[in-house]
């Protein structure tokens, strides 16, 4: 070990310097600056309203996780975001609201439902703090519903839904009634 940090060796008439040594300690701490904090759900409920997005939240969540898990390769965040409103991305005021809404969703909440791909970090459904009511009953059979379909839509990546198998089509509209 020459110089404090660096890493080098001797051969016969020349030293040579390979590489820095850095510390793990140092590397877990520039990863840790590195990766900003992601938006909690209110930044992103608020975020969704202040564009007027007809999709709700927990739907988002589970188009989002139905397109990462999806195996067509063509999947992409920004066309599921542009989706969300029926396509086509809302108009902004300036190119700073564009870029809060694509960091938010895309860099946020997208990357941050990828952790669940792991067993070790699965996804948790919404939770709905709900008294046992039978309006209240409904909407949480209608909460969960719109779960499912957004994941089926996320999954199939807005492609024919033929191949979905008859069982889970059937539950889902098993659930439709229920939320009715």
């Amino acid at each position: 070990m020459g110089r404090a940090g660096v890493c080098s060796f001797r051969s016969d008439k020349t030293s040579v310097a390979i590489a820095p040594v850095v510390s793990r300690r140092y590397l877990q701490n520039m990863k840790n600056r590195s990766q900003p904090k992601s938006p909690d759900e209110k930044t992103i409920r608020d975020l969704l309203e202040k564009h007027g997005c007809p999709t709700t939240f927990h739907e988002v969540r589970a188009i989002f996780l139905g397109n990462i898990a999806t195996p067509d390769l063509t999947a992409s965040p920004m066309r599921i975001v542009e989706g969300l409103w029926g396509g086509e991305l809302p108009a902004f005021d300036s190119m700073d609201e564009a870029n809060e809404l694509i960091r938010v969703l895309v860099q946020g909440l997208w990357n941050d439902l990828t952790k669940h791909q792991k067993r070790s970090q699965p996804f948790r459904l919404t939770r709905l703090n709900l008294d046992p009511t039978p309006k209240n009953l409904a909407y949480y059979a209608q909460v969960r519903r719109q779960e499912l379909e957004g994941f089926i839509e996320g999954l199939f990546n807005g492609q024919d839904r033929s191949i979905c198998p008859n069982g889970l089509i059937r539950h889902s509209a098993i659930l439709a009634n229920c939320a009715r």
